[in-house]
């Protein structure tokens, strides 16, 4: 009895987040989301050979719920605090040599990612799954042709291929397609509720 009391409770206030005025402004959306994507850096999940982590998925989620504005600058408050010295990023490096070591093309394609994904989103609204999908791929074609580029210019192109893509091959689709799933579970559930 209590237990559905409060989950009654706790859907009646995801209800009204949507609407909260204060939640309508920018630079709220964008702050509120910047720290989703700091939170999701910090989930490791093991897998060889690098542990997966999940900023990436919380940008594609973040991109196909929110504009491009919005979440341009979710990523740049991200990226911003790492540079302060928050320890927000997956690697743990903060300051601006976060932008001179191997991951640099990665954090600057996490803004192209969310760029290409909120930029089709806006051009083609669609609410169903394979088109947001193909949205989300689109935009890890940006992120790892930039990471990809970069580690190839630190290490040249074979050892940035079996570096920077090889071992994420089967963890970025299953990122993606998790991440279209809950967008268009949260967009059919709470942003457009069906009355």
């Amino acid at each position: 009895m209590v237990m559905n009391k409060l989950a009654l409770q706790i859907k009646a206030w995801l209800g009204a987040v949507p609407q909260a005025s204060c939640l309508q402004h920018a630079f709220v959306q964008a702050f509120c989301a910047s720290w989703f994507i700091a939170l999701a850096a910090q989930i490791k999940v093991p897998f060889y050979p690098v542990p997966m982590t999940l900023e990436d998925g919380a940008i594609m989620l973040v991109a196909l719920l929110a504009t491009r504005r919005v979440v341009v600058g979710a990523v740049l408050l991200f990226l911003a605090y790492g540079v302060v010295g928050l320890p927000v990023l997956s690697s743990g490096a903060t300051g601006l040599s976060m932008f001179l070591g191997p991951t640099a093309g990665y954090l600057v394609g996490f803004i192209l990612l969310g760029v290409a994904i909120a930029s089709l989103n806006e051009r083609y609204p669609a609410s169903s799954f394979w088109p947001r999908l193909g949205f989300v791929l689109w935009g890890n074609v940006w992120l790892f042709g930039l990471g990809v580029g970069f580690l190839a210019h630190l290490m040249g192109w074979k050892m940035a291929f079996q570096a920077g893509l090889l071992p994420f091959v089967w963890m970025q689709p299953t990122k993606a397609a998790l991440a279209t799933c809950l967008s268009v579970y949260i967009r059919d559930r709470y942003l457009n509720p069906r009355t």
